[in-house]
């Protein structure tokens, strides 16, 4: 069972990912209500950068591209933990440096993706980095357990 913890952890993280994000999509919703509220700017539309639903992408994706990097190296800890005792250090190496150049390359990606591009396909409400973290840790708990 030790052995799925960080997998499970992961999972758990990416499973809360949508109701954090709409609790974030809420709370600025409320706060662009209230200071138009109390300010003189004429009534109307705001410009379409500042729509609500515009600050919401910006919101979801800035989760997203928070949550890649913990989540990465907390797999690639859960990838360390369950491998078998006695493994050449160089085995080990090669294994950090890949979950070290998946950090890098998922990271670069995500600020290299239009908001707006990135979140304009999600599967049962989850993002790719949602969605792709699921699957792994949820490969890693079968795997911990066979």
């Amino acid at each position: 069972m030790k052995d799925a913890i960080p997998f499970i952890a992961a999972s758990v993280m990416y499973l809360l990912s949508p109701i954090l994000t709409r609790r974030a999509q809420a709370s600025v919703r409320n706060w662009i209500s209230s200071e138009k509220d109390h300010s003189n700017i004429p009534v109307g539309t705001p410009p379409y950068y500042l729509s609500p639903e515009q600050i919401e992408d910006y919101i979801e994706f800035s989760v997203d591209a928070v949550q890649v990097v913990p989540a990465i190296t907390l797999t690639g800890v859960g990838i360390v933990l369950i491998l078998p005792d006695g493994l050449p250090s160089w085995v080990v190496g090669v294994i950090y440096i890949c979950v070290t150049l998946a950090l890098v390359l998922a990271d670069t990606g995500m600020y290299l993706t239009r908001p707006q591009r990135y979140l304009s396909r999600k599967f049962f409400g989850l993002s790719y980095v949602a969605l792709g973290g699921l699957l792994i840790n949820l490969a890693g708990i079968a795997f911990a357990f066979s």
